[in-house]
């Protein structure tokens, strides 16, 4: 298998920091560390909250939450959002359109996977690897034992060894590698894709208050030898790297589920009894010294048995009062189960609540309540939550539950999600403060010589020439994606 030649190759690192990837990247000698110095350098923003789901979303759309309708992993009735849930094309189905080709591996909100001319191997929220391959009858190119997204397990496992977990963990993403380079087979493409998630589960565990601390630092480490890696059979015209968002520690939990349940306001857990138990199991592995000895092991056995425990900051659960949350860092959106409602009465009694709380306790907690409306513009908003709640940075909000209710408790070291990611290109992009999100397809179609349609939000930063070839102003995801089927068919 010779060298693909790829026209534009984006990577992605889910999670990677904007400060904590310029130092690290002011003393690499490698790829990523040569292109942040001879090509861009640049603060990428999140969406608001900061969720994989809907920047993820954002980053291959050049939209919006309010434009392509993913705002979390979950929607307003608690129920999983998938590829499907996306109102506009993404970047390879507009490729498609126009007779492109791509490989795209491992991106997010990509699952179940969608027509494409290429190839297509999903991500998160994959539940298996049985199904996640287009075209269909492809699945060859997926290796024995292989595991869609980058579970937790080698972290819940190895919480007590970082580097054992780090070392398992950087172990899985070779195998998205692995899937990688079968997939290019050597040919040329137009776009080639993929996204690595390490960074991400390891922040999760090992931020420090201010500090990534130096086993997040390894996953950068790891990730950049992985692309040096790829490199050695992929050749490009054009190279950006882009992170979903950011993170921050602090040294305070702030265990707002709790604090809901014990204070009325929430009655449940959507999962139930199993959801409860993962709950309490969490907060005692982080806070004590007996279950931080205890659980690794136990938890090595179940995964012996086949067994697996996921822990996840990034939630929607379903309340009493039909309430849906989803938090994203130091953002909590709040949803009703029925029509969208800004500023909805149940949202800003949650709220208040926790202002009134805050103040009890003598701490400031909320830093200001968004009406969606200032956040989101497009014909999706309704979709979207009815109020987002800001958290002050002294806080982390944590999962775990407690017998007395209690709202904060101190933090020893964990990472949240923030606001500014990181973007890396290997030209001279035209970035005026920081990036957004938003903006990173719309450069990728200038990168293809194309101008982005009117409808995305974000800006073409690479901006070389007016002789550009212009997509439609409008493209329907769903007639595009059934022209792709009735192409694949045969059909006219």
């Amino acid at each position: 298998m010779g060298k693909s030649n790829v026209r534009l190759l984006v990577v992605g690192i889910d999670g990677m920091e904007y400060e904590a990837a310029r130092r690290y990247l002011s003393r690499s000698d490698g790829p990523l560390g040569e292109a942040s110095r001879s090509g861009t350098l640049a603060r990428l923003r999140s969406t608001i909250p900061p969720n994989s789901a809907s920047a993820w979303s954002s980053i291959f759309t050049g939209t919006g939450p309010g434009r392509h309708g993913v705002y979390q992993f979950s929607d307003r009735k608690g129920g999983l959002v998938s590829s499907l849930s996306l109102r506009v094309p993404t970047l390879w189905e507009i490729l498609s359109y126009l007779g492109m080709k791509s490989v795209v591996v491992n991106v997010p909100m990509t699952w179940p996977p969608t027509p494409l001319l290429g190839r297509l191997v999903s991500g998160l929220p994959a539940p298996t690897s049985s199904g996640i391959v287009f075209p269909p009858g492809e699945d060859k190119i997926i290796p024995r034992g292989y595991v869609p997204d980058l579970p937790g397990d080698p972290f819940v496992l190895h919480g007590d060894r970082p580097e054992r977990a780090i070392e398992e963990a950087v172990n899985l993403e070779k195998q998205k590698l692995e899937v990688f380079r079968r997939a290019l087979d050597g040919r040329s493409w137009d776009l080639a894709a993929l996204v690595f998630t390490v960074s991400d589960r390891a922040s999760h565990l090992f931020w420090m208050a201010g500090e990534p601390g130096p086993h997040v630092m390894m996953t950068y480490e790891a990730v950049e030898s992985m692309i040096e890696e790829a490199l050695e059979w992929v050749e490009y015209e054009h190279l950006l790297v882009v992170s979903d968002h950011g993170f921050y520690g602090s040294r305070r939990s702030l265990l707002l589920l709790n604090w809901m349940i014990h204070s009325g306001l929430y009655s449940g857990i959507r999962g139930g009894l199993g959801s409860w138990l993962a709950g309490l199991g969490r907060y005692l592995f982080d806070s004590s010294s007996l279950a931080r000895a205890a659980l690794p092991k136990l938890l090595r056995a179940a995964s012996r048995l086949g067994v697996s425990m996921h822990f996840r900051e990034e939630f929607g659960s379903q309340g009493r009062d039909g309430v849906t949350m989803g938090i994203g860092g130091r953002f909590v959106a709040i949803s009703g189960r029925g029509p969208w409602s800004p500023m909805s009465g149940e949202a800003l009694k949650i709220a208040r609540a926790l202002e009134a709380e805050g103040e009890r306790e003598g701490l400031k907690i909320v830093r200001d309540i968004h009406d969606p409306r200032d956040l989101y513009s497009g014909p999706r908003v309704g979709l979207g939550p009815d109020l987002v709640i800001e958290i002050e940075p002294d806080f982390v909000i944590r999962p775990g539950l407690t017998l007395d209710g209690k709202l904060t408790s101190p933090l020893v070291c964990g990472g949240s999600h923030e606001l500014y990611g990181v973007l890396i290109a290997s030209e001279r992009l035209e970035v005026d403060g920081d990036a957004r999100v938003e903006d990173v397809t719309p450069t990728a179609l200038g990168m293809l010589g194309l101008a982005p349609p009117a409808y995305m939000e974000g800006r073409d930063l690479y901006a070389q020439g007016s002789g550009r070839a212009s997509l439609p102003d409008k493209l329907e995801r769903r007639s595009l994606l059934l022209g792709l089927i009735k192409a694949r068919l045969g059909l006219r």
